[in-house]
């Protein structure tokens, strides 16, 4: 979800010890559950955002995360 919005908000900032960290989780499950995960994690962004509107879900993800993203 939240790389989803990092491209989907446009943020700037994404800190790298969250990418390193999703990598080497990634590294623990099959291609096929990665995929899965990351199949999910978009359709949740995508129905906060239908549900929500694009501004505001991209200020919550700015509000809860502030250590991971930034604009």
């Amino acid at each position: 979800m939240l790389t989803r919005g990092q491209f989907q908000c446009g943020f700037s900032k994404y800190a790298e010890d969250m990418m390193q960290a999703a990598k080497e989780c990634a590294s623990t499950v099959s291609d096929k559950e990665r995929k899965e995960l990351l199949a999910y994690g978009m359709q949740l962004f995508d129905k906060n955002e239908a549900a929500k509107g694009h501004d505001k879900i991209c200020n919550e993800l700015l509000s809860d995360f502030p250590t991971i993203l930034a604009r």
